[in-house]
């Protein structure tokens, strides 16, 4: 419980030296009193303490779309100007759900050519306007 006076300015309070669990949704709750004694309540919708980063439970990455009546990763493709990656993960959080992918292109030596960012619900990406060389090795992460 914290007292706060009335006043301009007086929209933020700290609550410190407390120890958040996480996995659990804590709440504030506000209570207005008038000068005549008559008394308000507000709870907020809660936030919880997430500290864990979400992780693969199953599911695939392709450097390029699959070949059609494929199902298995290309090792190699003709276009020196555009990657096409494709995926299928089941992504698991205890703690909250899972609200957009980065996606990078990297080359051999592991330096990042091109990246995007996509909602969750995205599956495949184009990078295109890029200068692949022939004979290059290149990699997708997600």
């Amino acid at each position: 419980y914290i007292d706060v006076p009335v006043g301009a300015g007086n929209t933020t309070v700290t609550f410190s030296s407390f120890s958040a669990t996480v996995g659990t949704t804590y709440y504030i709750l506000i209570s207005i009193k008038n000068g005549a004694g008559m008394e308000s309540t507000e709870i907020s919708d809660g936030i919880m303490l997430d500290d864990t980063a979400p992780h693969i439970a199953r599911g695939y990455l392709y450097d390029t779309l699959p070949l059609e009546f494929s199902r298995f990763d290309q090792d190699y493709q003709t276009t020196a100007t555009d990657a096409a990656p494709q995926w299928r993960f089941v992504f698991l959080d205890s703690e909250s759900p899972v609200v957009s992918y980065n996606i990078e292109l990297l080359d051999s030596t592991g330096a990042i050519l091109k990246e995007a960012s996509y909602l969750s619900t995205v599956t495949t990406s184009t990078l295109t306007n890029l200068t692949l060389d022939n004979g290059g090795i290149y990699r997708v992460r997600v």
